[in-house]
């Protein structure tokens, strides 16, 4: 349900009545001034009194005019507020977040993991990189079709998603590449975590329409932070160098940077 099915009914006004409700509180006070300038002229008691209650009444209509149209004003004005507000994080949501697959885009990425780069290493903290590619994808789209080609990367988003803890970030960093940044783990259970994770896509086809199914794989590499690195740039070109191993041997395989197997 959207934020908008929440939000009070106000029916506008036609333009002529906006007009008349614009235009009554100045009559109302003109009637006023009339019969104030009768009340003070009057002699007879009863005039008096029936004059004293229209110009009461007057007054009360006329005020009643200008509060409701000051009600009018502040609920548009806290309306626009609010579109204006829902439009600010739709931009802010869109400039974060891959158009398909709703994961962090390359750009919220190198943002959120250069800054989680950084503590790492002030706190001297284990920050672990898994670089995700799936499996001659442009053959996979060859054989079905770029609509299934979306619906895959789809599936792999998904999979992603459901299998990372929390804290970790997973990114699609463009066309079947896609990454998670594991803080607080070193290298041996980031491998751990990189084998589940080829394992659940490899036993998780995509199943069409027709109930044909399409079965896909992933490489992995694998890459953990050390100190003396200079930030996310360092830790994206060792787990880069990792999955260009892993596809070099036939896909479907996890490897993880050999200079860090046993990091101290």
């Amino acid at each position: 349900m959207s934020p908008d099915s929440f939000r009070p009914s106000f029916r506008a006004p036609s333009r002529h009545a906006r007009l008349a409700v614009a235009v009554a509180p100045a009559l109302l006070l003109v009637l006023a001034v009339l019969l104030g300038g009768w009340l003070l002229g009057s002699r007879d008691i009863a005039e008096l009194r029936l004059a004293a209650l229209l110009l009461l009444a007057a007054c009360g209509a006329s005020l009643l005019g200008l509060l409701w149209q000051a009600g009018r004003h502040a609920y548009e004005l806290a309306e626009s507020e609010s579109q204006l507000a829902i439009c600010r994080r739709q931009l802010e949501a869109q400039a974060d977040t891959d158009g398909l697959t709703g994961l962090a885009n390359r750009s919220r990425f190198v943002t959120y993991g250069g800054e989680v780069c950084q503590l790492a290493q002030r706190h001297q903290r284990p920050l672990s990189l898994l670089a995700i590619e799936l499996d001659r994808f442009a053959v996979l789209e060859a054989q079905w079709s770029p609509a299934v080609g979306e619906q895959v990367l789809l599936r792999m988003a998904r999979l992603l998603e459901t299998s990372r803890r929390h804290g970790d970030l997973p990114a699609r960093l463009g066309g079947a590449e896609f990454a998670l940044l594991l803080p607080e783990t070193p290298l041996d259970r980031a491998i751990e975590a990189a084998e589940r994770i080829r394992e659940a896509i490899e036993n998780a086809p995509l199943m069409l329409a027709d109930s044909r199914l399409v079965g896909f794989t992933v490489s992995v590499g694998v890459a953990q932070l050390r100190p003396d690195d200079t930030g996310l740039p360092d830790l994206i070109d060792l787990a880069d160098a990792a999955l260009r191993r892993a596809q070099a041997v036939g896909g479907n395989r996890v490897e993880a940077d050999p200079a860090r197997s046993d990091p101290t």
